[in-house]
C-alpha cells in the first residue's frame, strides 16, 4: 500500500509541474512581450512551441517507459524539463527563449 501512494504522489507531482508551469508562462506572457522585445506573433509561438512538442513527445515517452522503466525515464524528464526551465528562465532574448520552451515540451512524459 506504501508504494502505491508513493507512485501516486509522483505521478501527481509531475503533473502539477507541468500544469504550473504552463499557468505561469500564462500568467507572464505581458512581462515576456515588453521584457523581451516580443512581437504579437512570435509571444504567440511562446505557448505554442510548448504546446506542439509536448503534444508531439507524449507518445514517445509512453513507450520509452515501456522499454526502458518508468522510473529511470520518469526522472530523465523531470531532470529535463528542469533544466530547460531554468534555460528559459535566464533567457534574455526571443531567440533564446524559443529552444528551452520546446525541449521542455519534449521531456519523457510516462
Amino acid at each position: 500500500m506504501k508504494r502505491e501512494g508513493v507512485v501516486l504522489a509522483l505521478a501527481c507531482a509531475g503533473s502539477f509541474v507541468v500544469i504550473l508551469d504552463a499557468t505561469i508562462v500564462s500568467v507572464a506572457l505581458p512581462a515576456i512581450r515588453f521584457g523581451l522585445g516580443f512581437s504579437a506573433d512570435a509571444l504567440t509561438w511562446v505557448v505554442n512551441a510548448y504546446t506542439l512538442a509536448f503534444a508531439c513527445f507524449l507518445l514517445l515517452g509512453g513507450r520509452l517507459c515501456d522499454e526502458f522503466g518508468v522510473r529511470r525515464i520518469f526522472v530523465l524528464g523531470m531532470s529535463l524539463f528542469t533544466v530547460a526551465r531554468l534555460a528559459a528562465g535566464l533567457a534574455g532574448s526571443p531567440e533564446r527563449c524559443s529552444w528551452p520552451a520546446r525541449c521542455k515540451g519534449s521531456a519523457p512524459r510516462c
